[in-house]
């Protein structure tokens, strides 16, 4: 390849990751000021809505990352913080922490006892994640949050 097509090539490419980036950086900022706006707060679950993911790559990046989808319940803005989520595995380290069990896991209905779990974690900043973790992914994450919160407003 002639010198100036790969320059071409590298500004060009170079130039369109940049554009990428900036525009998930801006959907992410758009989505803190949302649910800033929200009071702080926007729980994730409802009968009629569509299921919110994160994308989690706990391997942190290589070659052929291992993503795990995590349904979202609640989303946080914390003042001077960011962001935060509250996942499954945040939940499984509450049923560590409280001893119990979430049942709606294993089946598609939310019972009374699950609900009243699912709200004392929701209202517990103790088990949110921060949206900064490496392993988010954020791109598709922000993507599942913001095609699917108006559901949930």
């Amino acid at each position: 390849m002639k010198k100036a097509k790969k320059d071409i090539l590298e500004k060009g490419a170079v130039a369109a990751i940049k554009a990428i980036l900036d525009a998930r950086d801006r959907a992410e900022n758009t989505l803190a000021h949302i649910v800033k706006e929200c009071g702080g707060f926007i729980p994730t679950i409802a009968k009629d809505a569509p299921e919110i993911y994160a994308f989690m790559d706990y391997n942190e990046g290589g070659f052929n990352p291992e993503v795990t989808p995590e349904r979202i319940f609640g989303l946080r803005y914390v003042e001077g913080e960011g962001l935060f989520i509250l996942t499954d595995s945040c939940l499984s380290n509450y049923e560590y922490d409280k001893d119990c069990t979430f049942d709606f896991v294993y089946s598609d209905e939310i019972g009374d006892e699950d609900m009243a779990r699912l709200n004392d974690a929701l209202s517990d900043t103790t088990y949110y994640v921060s949206f900064d973790e490496t392993f988010i992914i954020k791109s598709q994450t922000v993507i599942s949050i913001l095609s699917s919160i108006a559901h949930y407003l």
